[in-house]
């Protein structure tokens, strides 16, 4: 510069305006020139580092993990990855200049369509928003329905032309089915958790039932077509129940299970939720079984049997955590019901033996031994109830008391064990002449009572006249026997069961004081 100003001062100093014009046209050459050269060096970098930038991205985008796509302002795919076909099904091919939207399920499209419509307009000015994000469902090339987090991220925005080759967009597609898939058998388990509660909580079904629901309910929950509890007894399994669906295991059907070292191996793989050798059982064999979910039940500390789940189609992913802890829960509450309902059986059974024994002392303790009929204890606590009965209600009630006639002078005539026959065959004459409802029983020795109750006095004459004539009627081998009766009836006046036991009495001294073998009624209203 110091040189061309100058420059300038002497030409100037010469007085030459040629020489001044051409200095003029050299410096702008000049400056023209040192500006190309710095604009190509500049291009030249640019461009350098634009390659560079492109390799890098180009072995990023292909070595991602997850499905990656670039797309243009309308949002079909320029370039897709390995990873994307791979999940999808695609060829690199199959899916350039496809609209990305055509791959979403159809509910889920709405809002990828909002964001690309965003876009629209925006070429020289920011969207709206830079950046999508949303998991949905997307369609394989053989239709199956899988779960991505869709990010969509937008690369260029200002200066971007109209129709450019130039991507605009890059899709993240990371697969989320396997966590949506556990989400799902979680919120099925928990609602299969409600209705196990119900099951276990109906008191009311039996056994057979609530078992029937509980496999249809674990075949829903674990997504299986067969289910199976069966009991082990000795080298068999039996099977005490069954959800098959072309009905090839069915209830009593029996199993060889091997012998018993292969039995205690059992339960340790089961708890792992396969079985070792699995396929070789029989019950799996036979229904030819591709997928398996079992556990082991045991009662009061001991193997007792298995619960089984199984199904033709082979699972593609594992079973989940939450369902094996499921099925081993179902597994444990039938143990403990088929325990409690053991225990309950047991207690029954323990029960009815008890309410035997006890009607067995009952009756040794009411019954006499002799006539097979009620004795004098048995006959108090009736007595005492029928005569609360009718002062509360005011309905009648009779009684008679009767003695065998001179029933000591047989027994020293003929011995006591003939006397014994006559006393058990005027018992029986006596329970087979009162009508139902009456009640009689051994009063002491020789004497006998009959309590009628709703009865009123004029009937209660009338049954003791029959039954005395039934036993004058009797076969008797050594002689004759006749009884004495006495008959008497509440009435409003009397106020213990002691006086009506009295009145009845006092008849039946008067029937064996007027000669015996008679019926009288009590007149008069004893004292006590």
């Amino acid at each position: 510069m110091i040189g061309q100003i100058s420059l300038f001062i002497v030409g100037v100093g010469l007085g030459g305006g040629l020489f001044g014009c051409l200095s003029n046209l050299y410096n702008k050459r000049a400056q023209a020139l040192i500006v190309e050269g710095f604009t190509q060096e500049k291009r030249v970098l640019q461009e350098e580092n634009s390659n560079r930038k492109t390799v890098a991205f180009s072995a990023l985008f292909e070595g991602f993990l997850g499905g990656a796509a670039t797309l243009d302002d309308q949002g079909h795919i320029l370039r897709s990855n390995r990873a994307l076909h791979e999940r999808l099904g695609y060829e690199d091919h199959d899916l350039q200049g496809r609209s990305l939207l055509g791959i979403v399920h159809p509910e889920d499209i709405v809002h990828v369509q909002n964001f690309l419509l965003s876009l629209v307009g925006k070429k020289s000015a920011p969207a709206t928003s830079p950046h999508f994000s949303s998991e949905l469902r997307c369609y394989t090339k053989e239709g199956k329905i899988v779960w991505v987090h869709l990010s969509l991220s937008v690369l260029h925005d200002a200066d971007f032309a109209e129709g450019s080759e130039t991507p605009r967009l890059l899709a993240l597609l990371d697969d989320v089915t396997r966590r949506r898939q556990a989400e799902g058998v979680v919120a099925r388990l928990g609602a299969g958790v409600n209705e196990l509660y119900r099951l276990i909580s109906d008191q009311q079904s039996d056994f057979d039932t609530q078992m029937q629901a509980l496999l249809n309910l674990g075949c829903h929950l674990f997504d299986v077509h067969t289910g199976m509890l069966g009991k082990l007894n000795g080298h068999q399994l039996e099977i005490m129940s069954a959800v098959s669906p072309n009905k090839g295991l069915r209830r009593g059907n029996s199993y060889e299970m091997g012998n018993a070292k292969q039995r205690t191996e059992l339960p340790a793989s089961l708890r792992a939720s396969r079985m070792e050798h699995w396929r070789d059982q029989p019950f799996v064999t036979m229904t030819q079984d591709e997928t398996f979910l079992g556990a082991p039940i045991y009662v009061a500390g001991q193997l007792s049997g298995l619960l089984c789940f199984s199904d033709t189609a082979t699972r593609e992913v594992p079973f989940e955590a939450e369902q094996t802890q499921f099925c081993q829960l179902m597994a444990l509450w039938i143990g403990s019901e088929i325990e409690r309902r053991e225990r309950y059986a047991q207690k029954a059974q323990q029960d009815a033996a008890l309410l035997q024994s006890n009607a067995k002392w009952e009756a040794m303790a009411t019954q006499d031994g002799l006539t097979g009929l009620k004795n004098r204890r048995a006959f108090d606590e009736r007595l005492l109830a029928e005569f609360n009965r009718a002062t509360q209600g005011t309905v009648p009630l009779s009684l008679m008391l009767m003695d065998v006639d001179k029933f000591k002078h047989f027994n020293d005539t003929f011995g006591h064990p003939a006397g014994d026959e006559v006393l058990k065959q005027v018992a029986k004459l006596l329970q087979g002449g009162v009508r139902a409802g009456g009640f009689v029983a051994r009063y002491g020795g020789e004497e006998f009572v009959v309590l009628l109750p709703d009865t009123v006095i004029e009937d209660a004459l009338i049954t003791a006249e029959r039954l005395r004539a039934i036993i004058e009627g009797g076969h008797w081998p050594q002689r004759a026997v006749t009884v004495s009766i006495g008959v008497a009836s509440w009435s409003p006046g009397m106020t213990t069961t002691g006086q009506l036991v009295s009145a009845a009495d006092g008849a039946l001294y008067e029937s064996k004081g007027a000669g015996r073998n008679r019926v009288t009624q009590a007149t008069a209203l004893p004292l006590a």
